[in-house]
């Protein structure tokens, strides 16, 4: 149906009025059936031209929120990352911590051949974030 999309709108209300003389006038009784698929054929181009112009009305609009949505996508990704990053450092200082404290711990007991289970738990600390 690209074709009518390339045909002027005034073309088909043009063999509609085309259509109906030709369908009212008893002379022209040999070409009823031409002016019946005129008519037929004009309603239908109509028809076809205003149901398009309302679906691209509605591609533009939903093209237009998806542009919305997208700007509000990058805020929001902006946000989780920055979220991220920050429980990154976080989880990255405890773990320091626990570790300087096992390596305190450790200098302690590095003469004796046994490790106490106070340096077992804070090393297990240290391994689970």
């Amino acid at each position: 149906m690209f074709i009518i999309d390339y045909l002027p709108s005034w073309l088909f209300y043009v063999t509609l009025v085309a259509g109906l003389i030709g369908y009212a006038v008893h002379e022209l009784e040999k070409f009823r059936p031409i002016a019946v698929a005129l008519i037929f054929f004009s309603l239908f181009s109509i028809g076809y031209k205003a149901c398009d112009k309302v679906w691209v009305g509605r591609v533009k609009e939903l093209e237009e929120q998806i542009v919305a949505l997208d700007a509000k996508k990058q805020e929001v990704n902006t946000k989780i990352v920055t979220k991220i990053i920050t429980k990154e450092l976080i989880v990255k200082q405890a773990v320091e911590g626990q570790i300087q404290y096992v390596d305190r711990e450790i200098v302690k007991y590095n003469d004796q051949c046994k490790v106490p289970a106070e340096v077992i738990t804070i090393h297990n600390k240290a391994a689970t974030p």
